[in-house]
C-alpha cells in the first residue's frame, strides 16, 4: 500500500448534478399547446371562408304572391248613331247640294254654297233697339228651322230672306225690325229696297246673250228683283216683306212674283211669302199670291 492513501484513488472529472426532468419538459409542452392553437384557428379560418364563398354563390331566393284581382263587370259595346229621318213642313225646299255619308259617326253630311249672310252690306243687326209693336215674339231655331211672332201671324222657316223696304217713311222702324229677326234667324239673307212697288219688266237680252247670272247683294233696285235674288240664289224657302205697301203693284210684277214663288203647277213646293205692313192692306191679287204660298199678312199701324 501507499503510503499516502489519498494518491491511491483514480483521478476523475467532476460530474454535475442532473437537472429535474420537470424543467425540462415544461418548454415542449409550452410549444406544443401553441402549435395546436394555430392549427386550430387556421382550420377554423378556412371552414369560415369557405362558407362565405358558398353563401355569395347562391342567389336570394324572391317569393312572388299574386293576388288574383276582382272579376271586371261586362260592358256593352256603345251602339252607332244612327240617322233620324226629319219631316219638312211647308214652303219650297232648298236646292242644296246634299253629300249623304254612311257612317258609325255621321249619318248626313251637308255642303251649302257660299252665299251672302244675313249682316253683308247691312248694318246695325246686333243689339239695336227693343222690339218692334206688340206682337213680335222668337222661337227656338232647330234642325226643322225657326219661328218668329208677328202680331197674330207666324212666321215659320229653314231659311229666311228678309225684304225691307227703306224708304224715308219706314227708316224709323228699321232697326227694330232686324233686331228681332235676327234673334229668331240668326243666319236670315236680307236685301234692301227703295219702296214696296210690285213691278217688272222683261229685260232685254244685249246682242243676243243670255242674262247673267242672278247673284244675291244687299240691295235691289225693286220688290221683284230682290225675291228673285233671294230665292234664285239665296235659296230660301220663305220670304219676310217689311214695308207699307204705299207704292202699289201692276200686273206683270205680281205675274213674275208668283212665278218666283213656285206657284205654278209642277214648279215644286212654293216658297212661303209673309208681308208685315205699317200701312195699307194688300191687294186682292196679293193676298191671294200670299195665302196660295202658305204664307200670312199682318198690316195696321205701329204697335197693332
Amino acid at each position: 500500500m501507499s503510503p499516502n492513501p489519498a494518491m491511491d484513488e483514480p483521478l476523475t472529472a467532476p460530474v454535475p448534478p442532473p437537472e429535474p426532468a420537470r424543467e425540462r419538459r415544461w418548454p415542449a409542452a409550452v410549444a406544443s399547446f401553441l402549435t395546436a392553437i394555430l392549427l386550430n384557428a387556421l382550420i377554423l379560418a378556412s371552414l369560415l371562408l369557405v362558407r362565405v364563398n358558398e353563401t355569395r354563390k347562391t342567389p336570394p331566393g324572391i317569393v312572388a304572391a299574386v293576388v288574383p284581382a276582382d272579376p271586371a263587370p261586362p260592358v256593352d259595346p256603345p251602339e252607332p248613331d244612327r240617322p233620324q229621318p226629319s219631316v219638312q213642313s211647308g214652303g219650297a225646299p232648298a236646292a242644296l247640294d246634299l253629300a249623304i255619308v254612311t257612317s258609325t259617326t255621321s249619318a248626313l253630311s251637308l255642303t251649302l254654297p257660299d252665299l251672302p249672310s244675313f249682316d253683308d252690306g247691312i248694318s246695325g243687326l246686333a243689339g239695336i233697339g227693343s222690339s218692334f209693336g206688340s206682337g213680335f215674339g222668337s222661337g227656338t231655331a232647330g234642325t226643322g228651322g225657326a219661328s218668329m211672332k208677328v202680331g197674330k201671324i207666324t212666321v215659320k222657316a229653314k231659311q229666311l230672306g228678309l225684304i225691307l223696304d227703306v224708304s224715308g217713311s219706314m227708316e224709323e222702324e228699321l232697326p227694330k225690325v232686324k233686331r228681332e229677326v235676327r234673334k229668331a234667324f240668326k243666319d236670315a239673307k236680307a236685301v234692301e229696297v227703295k219702296g214696296c212697288r210690285v213691278d217688272w219688266t222683261e229685260p232685254a237680252d244685249a246682242d243676243g246673250e243670255k242674262r247673267s247670272e242672278v247673284k244675291l247683294r244687299s240691295d235691289a233696285a225693286s220688290v221683284v228683283e230682290a225675291v228673285e235674288m233671294l230665292v234664285v240664289a239665296g235659296r230660301v224657302d220663305a220670304l219676310y216683306w217689311f214695308s207699307d205697301l204705299q207704292d202699289g203693284e201692276t200686273e206683270a210684277g205680281l205675274a213674275r212674283l208668283r212665278e218666283l214663288l213656285h206657284l205654278e203647277r209642277g214648279r215644286g213646293r212654293a216658297v212661303k211669302f209673309y208681308i208685315r205692313s205699317l200701312g195699307k192692306e194688300p191687294s186682292p191679287e196679293l193676298a191671294a199670291i200670299v195665302r196660295d204660298s202658305g204664307g200670312a199678312v199682318q198690316a195696321g199701324e205701329k204697335g197693332e
